[in-house]
Parts: structure tokens; sequence; C-alpha cells
């Protein structure tokens, strides 16, 4: 596999990662707004709640930053980092699996 082709995949996966955790975010934000004076969440925003996560797990600690360090729509940069992370995480179990796959058929 070319080096370009590895970065293409690479990129894909964070795209997608970001995508995932940007869709999330919006539906929780929905979700949470219809749902606002209930004494409990429906059990699919909870859902949602878990895989968001999931999908922001190195990066837990954003909301301990300050918001002027991300203003406005700046704060797409550490979950672009972190899909990132995510990407070159895949990659990485996927290439170990591979391998440890052609050393046992040998």
């Amino acid at each position: 596999m070319t080096r370009q082709k590895r970065i293409l995949i690479l990129a894909a996966i964070a795209l997608a990662h970001w995508a995932a955790t940007r869709a999330v975010g919006s539906l929780i934000l929905h979700q949470t707004a219809q749902h606002v004076f209930e004494p409990q969440l429906p059990a699919a925003t909870r859902l949602l709640v878990a895989a968001a996560k999931v999908l922001y797990f190195p990066v837990v600690s954003l909301s301990l930053f300050p918001r002027a360090w991300f203003p406005g729509g700046w704060i797409a940069v550490p979950i672009l980092v972190n899909s990132l992370v995510w990407a070159l995480t895949l990659w990485a179990g996927v290439m170990l699996f591979q391998r440890a796959c052609r050393r046992r058929r040998k």
C-alpha cells in the first residue's frame, strides 16, 4: 500500500469520527432541549450520551479547557485532533492484528 493511500485512509477514518462526534453532540443538544422539564432523559438520549463519552474518550477533559482558548468554531480543533488520535489508534490496531494473523499462519 502506498503512503498516499495510507494517508487518505487515515484522513477518511478521522473525518468519519469527527462527523460522528459532531452529529452525536447535536443530537444530544436537540434531545435534551426537547425533554428539559422531564425528571429523567429518555433511553435514546442516555444512549447518545454514552456514545459521546466513547467518541470523546482521549479528550474527555475538553470541558476543563478555558473557552477563551477555542472561541467560536475553533472548538472543532481539539475534536479534530481527537479524531486523528482515534484514526491512528484504529490503524495501528488493524496493522497489529494483520501482523499477528500472518505470523500465526506461518
